[in-house]
């Protein structure tokens, strides 16, 4: 039987394949993948050393696309601009028309939402810091009270300690007195007892007549202490359980911030969304506009210079893509080889160190 030849279609199809595998080969300088177990390792440690060199080349190519892309963004954003604002526009592009009118609507809405929603988060500042103003200002009086009350019990309390004391060496000197007629009721000349023992006991008389007058300032003051005592204590209780207040709305304040800057941030978001959609939308009737040779009377020169970064730009688009897919292009094969290898080396070498360690 006679071979029929080959479709034409199938052919150019290898043919074009062909081309593409060595072009893969070309840019990610593998090398030919060993077919059996010898080379595996060094094809391995060839291919990772490579696909570091090829992973910090995708990066550069990428921030070219995006650097390329941008720079076309740009002219065609200002060209969509003023076209949109052209009279006729709306009809003779009903569609990229009507795309950028929805898409400007949603911003200003968006727009809406962020203003009120920035206006609610600062009324709601405003009234916890308000809030901790006032507290804090409560706190800034009692201290001063504190502090004032602080001197003064300290200077009742002297006031108190020396009366005690001063009542202290009233019954001092009536023990002593009264130790002095014990010891002459003991001894001494009889005939002179009596007014020696008047006499003392005439002291006597007018130290306890001195105490009893001094027991009420005594009171007075010990009571003077103990109210100013009492007084510190309230406003130190007082002046603790503010605080506890503040820390309280410290906490709150924070929750409450906190949350509002994540709906702050997801309006943001929404925001920037719907702007990237308004400019994709003008992106869109700019392109038209150039497909059709209909760009704005003073943009009418950019045409050409348009075209030139838009051809620049699927160049290195297709770069990127050619680079990603000759950075994946090497042989699985050949890698799975090379682990069964490294790890079967290791594993050797691992039982290699266990039965010397046996022997010796």
């Amino acid at each position: 039987a006679t071979s029929q030849p080959a479709p034409a279609s199938t052919a150019k199809g290898g043919r074009l394949q062909l081309e593409v595998d060595e072009e893969l080969a070309r840019i990610s300088g593998y090398g030919n993948p060993p077919e059996g177990w010898l080379g595996a390792v060094n094809y391995y440690l060839r291919v990772t050393r490579r696909r570091k060199e090829l992973a910090v080349l995708v990066r550069q190519i990428e921030e070219e696309v995006a650097s390329k892309t941008k720079d076309l963004d740009d002219d065609l954003l200002i060209i969509g601009r003023r076209k949109i604002g052209e009279t006729g526009t709306a009809e003779a592009y009903p569609l990229e028309a009507a795309a950028v009118d929805i898409a400007r609507e949603k911003v200003e809405e968006t727009k809406q939402e962020k203003s009120i929603e920035a206006k609610e988060m600062e009324d709601k500042e405003a009234f916890l810091d308000d809030e901790l103003l006032k507290l804090e200002s409560e706190v800034g009086k009692l201290r001063i009270e504190e502090e004032a009350l602080g001197r003064e019990a300290q200077l009742r309390s002297g006031e108190y300690k020396k009366a005690r004391l001063k009542m202290q060496r009233f019954d001092i000197e009536t023990r002593n007195l009264r130790q002095l007629i014990m010891n002459q009721a003991r001894g001494g000349d009889a005939a002179a007892l009596p007014a020696r023992t008047e006499n003392l006991e005439a002291q006597m008389r007018d130290i306890e007549s001195q105490k009893k007058l001094f027991e009420p300032e005594l009171a007075s003051l010990q009571a003077a202490a103990e109210e100013v005592d009492r007084k510190l204590a309230l406003v130190r209780t007082t002046m603790a359980e503010i605080m506890g207040k503040m820390t309280l709305s410290r906490k709150r304040k924070s929750i409450v911030v906190s949350s509002l800057q994540k709906q702050a941030e997801t309006i943001e978001g929404k925001f920037r969304g719907m702007q990237d959609q308004q400019n994709d939308a003008i992106l869109r009737l700019a392109l038209e506009c150039v497909e059709r040779d209909d760009l704005p009377a003073e943009f009418k020169g950019m045409k050409e210079k348009i075209a030139g970064k838009r051809k620049a730009l699927a160049a290195a688009t297709d770069k990127l893509a050619r680079t990603k897919a000759a950075r994946e292009s090497y042989s699985h094969t050949a890698f799975h080889r090379a682990y069964i290898t490294i790890g079967g080396g290791a594993a050797l070498l691992v039982l290699l160190i266990v039965l010397l360690g046996l022997i010796f």
